[in-house]
């Protein structure tokens, strides 16, 4: 049976182009086309798609209303999203992901690899990050300014260089397994274990006083906006 997918994106020439594509896909039917936010929550309603694809254009000035975050909330576990941004925003992305998103596509990425992307996540796949924001996934100067920040708050207990990057992809909205993919360094090309990113999760937590990965995010995200990030 073919995977029913709810296309939304206010731009009709790009719904019609990617509604043509998706088409043509073996396995994948288009179920419906929203164009707004509140069009997009009736429709997950009502057609209880396998897979929302949706762009992300919140410009009220532009008429524009389609908020890719509060459809993916909408579409809950139910319906597997894919988010398809005409801006790889570091601070937007990391918000879809916590949202649900399993896999986040520029709208610069070639239509067939965006169709395998959203025929994996129908599969119940969530896809790895992508390359904008994996070249920041080890990015010294960054890690070390997030680790500065935060160690500035604690007490004795200060986190170390691993624990800022687990923290850093964290922020970024990622699960234990992909934390362990993107863990690399170049002492540690091939990531780490889960048990271990498990275990560097707890000392974040504790060492930062929170109860949970979110509180430890909303910290890290403000650390990140006070160096401009």
């Amino acid at each position: 049976m073919d995977k029913r997918i709810l296309l939304a994106d206010h731009d009709p020439i790009a719904r019609e182009g990617m509604a043509n594509f998706i088409e043509k896909k073996k396995g994948l039917e288009i179920a419906g086309i929203t164009d707004s936010t509140e069009r997009t929550r009736n429709a997950l309603k009502i057609l209880k798609p396998d897979v929302l694809v949706t762009e992300d254009s919140i410009s009220r000035s532009e008429g524009r209303t389609l908020d890719a975050e509060k459809v993916i909330e909408a579409a809950g576990e139910k319906t597997s999203s894919v988010a398809h941004l005409g801006h790889l925003e570091m601070t937007r992305i990391a918000a879809l992901r916590v949202a649900g998103a399993k896999a986040i596509f520029s709208k610069t990425t070639k239509p067939e690899l965006v169709l395998n992307g959203i025929s994996e996540v129908a599969s119940g796949e969530t896809l790895s990050m992508p390359d904008e924001m994996q070249r920041q996934t080890w990015n010294p100067k960054m890690i070390t300014m997030l680790r500065s920040a935060i160690n500035t708050q604690l007490g004795k207990e200060k986190l170390t260089e691993r624990e800022a990057q687990v923290l850093l992809l964290i922020r970024h909205g990622l699960s234990n397994k992909q934390i362990a993919r993107q863990c690399t360094s170049p002492q540690k090309e091939n990531g780490i274990s889960i048990e271990t990113v498990k275990e560097h999760i707890q000392n974040i937590l504790r060492k930062m006083s929170v109860a949970d990965r979110t509180q430890a995010a909303v910290q890290a995200e403000k650390a990140l906006k006070t160096m401009g990030y």
